[in-house]
């Protein structure tokens, strides 16, 4: 394990997942109560992956008891299912991303209807969309509904190989997003703080496709106040900056909303337009998590009063307040 300060015992399994993102980490914390945080997608190379790592340390899937889930999305736990009934693990979630766990079938199309109709009001071509149903149709492979144990509950301590995890509720990448902090000072972030931000930072909440920016500039603003000696994230490397990599992120935020500021002082854009111009061509995997950080800003620039929306034939419009 490549970490700057290890839990005794502690496994980063840096799991392929076959998605544009790249690798995925799961932490196994072995013990009386062997936990394992995140699970990577639901694809059989990835799952095979997952064995022969633990295998090469002694451990199989059979070792499990319990499985955290830091958040419902596929690629941190789509293998749930798989890794629960091989191994009688309960799996635990927090209750505002239930539904794309428990109900990942269900809840996958309802939103993925929704949010093409959303996209295209936002001015999204129709080729495009269809290049992006395409990916979502790759996506709908990578995970299967899941029985949940128990939900993750804020200030929940819950035992993990030889140490302690706090739950820590950090919505803003989705609503049921939550770190970990062990009793020794190590924060497993998932993906409420990497080290690096691309527009996957924020994909919005469980049942909107605008992104919850206030909701995440809180929750980094709550991880700033925790003594924390390292932080162990959902993807990439262990790191020690942790509030560098706050401020870092925070950064990157103000100077994305002042690019929109910038476009809709020259002219009214759509969302996709702006989108265009703060990121420039996206892949198409990236298209939904841009468009959906575009319309936090939105939504936060209309409620300070600095912008207004309009809507001329079913396509939604912004300007500045003059």
């Amino acid at each position: 394990m490549d970490s700057l300060m290890v839990v005794e015992g502690l496994l980063r399994l840096a799991l392929p997942t076959l998605l544009p993102i790249g690798a995925a980490n799961s932490y196994v914390l072995p013990g009386k109560t062997t936990v394992m945080i995140d699970t990577g997608p639901n694809n059989e190379y990835t799952f095979e992956f997952l064995k022969n790592e633990l295998r090469e340390r002694d451990m199989d899937i059979s070792s499990i008891d319990k499985i955290l889930v830091t958040h419902g999305h596929v690629d941190h736990c789509g293998l749930a299912r798989q890794i629960s009934e091989a191994s009688g693990a309960g799996v635990f979630v927090h209750k505002d991303d239930e539904n794309l766990v428990m109900n990942f079938e269900e809840t996958f199309v309802d939103r993925r209807e929704q949010f093409r109709e959303e996209m295209g009001k936002c001015g999204v071509p129709a080729r495009t969309l269809d290049l992006v149903e395409k990916f979502f149709d790759f996506l709908a492979k990578m995970a299967d509904s899941t029985e949940i144990a128990g939900h993750l509950e804020d200030g929940q301590e819950i035992e993990a190989g030889d140490t302690i995890l706090r739950v820590i509720h950090t919505p803003g990448h989705s609503g049921g997003s939550v770190c970990f902090l062990s009793s020794e000072g190590v924060l497993f972030s998932g993906d409420t703080l990497p080290r690096e931000y691309p527009p996957s930072v924020i994909c919005g909440g469980s049942e909107t496709l605008s992104a919850g920016l206030s909701e995440y500039f809180d929750s980094l603003e709550r991880l700033r106040r925790i003594e924390a000696k390292e932080v162990l994230p959902g993807h990439g490397g262990p790191f020690s900056d942790k509030n560098e990599a706050i401020d870092g992120c925070l950064d990157v935020m103000r100077t994305r909303e002042g690019r929109i500021i910038q476009a809709l002082q020259i002219d009214s854009a759509t969302p996709f337009g702006l989108m265009t111009k703060v990121y420039g061509s996206l892949p198409i995997h990236e298209l939904f998590m841009g468009l959906s950080e575009i319309l936090g800003f939105l939504d936060r620039l209309v409620a300070e009063g600095a912008v207004e929306e309009m809507v001329e034939d079913e396509i939604r419009r912004f300007s500045l307040k003059s």
